[in-house]
């Protein structure tokens, strides 16, 4: 069964969430806190590689065709921010580099809010409300809003795999 991991990053946090292509209810999660600096870059490595070698070690996931990760956002008046997003977010893509993995694609935000919920400019509650309304499973992430954004960046994922899918088979 093909799985697809969305990942959410921030300077502070990794949220990752992995559920099935056609089959949004079942989701394994995970979240963690980020040190500061070098310290942080590679927690976020090794993390990334374990829970994608969690998912690989559940029995019946055969492969992980794509995963997509938050881009890092511009900041408009603090240049640093967006700097160190990049940094974690390239950590985690050195993390999630494995032969399993088919497609790593670093998603806008605009763009997986778009495709998923419908409208690229929700807010935080807005995405949340959408996304319960989508799949209401996602109550099961408790609110956290790191990780219904992963859910919701796991379901472009998905996305995705099923029109590359579609396009190969016509």
């Amino acid at each position: 069964m093909n799985w697809v991991i969305g990942v959410d990053a921030s300077t502070v946090s990794v949220a990752m969430v992995a559920t099935p292509v056609d089959d949004p209810s079942r989701i394994i999660m995970d979240k963690f806190k980020l040190h500061k600096g070098p310290m942080g870059m590679g927690e976020a490595q090794r993390h990334a590689r374990y829970f994608v070698q969690r998912i690989l070690s559940t029995p019946g996931i055969t492969s992980l065709p794509v995963i997509c990760i938050e881009a890092p956002v511009l900041a408009r008046f603090n240049p640093q921010t967006t700097i160190k997003q990049a940094m974690v977010n390239g950590a985690i893509q050195v993390g999630l580099n494995v032969p399993e993995i088919e497609a790593l694609i670093a998603v806008p935000p605009a763009t997986w809010k778009k495709s998923v919920l419908g409208k690229g400019n929700l807010d935080k509650p807005g995405i949340a409300a959408a996304a319960v309304q989508l799949e209401p499973r996602v109550l099961s992430l408790g609110g956290d809003q790191d990780l219904i954004d992963a859910w919701c960046i796991c379901r472009h994922a998905a996305l995705l795999w099923q029109r590359t899918e579609q396009g190969m088979s016509s």
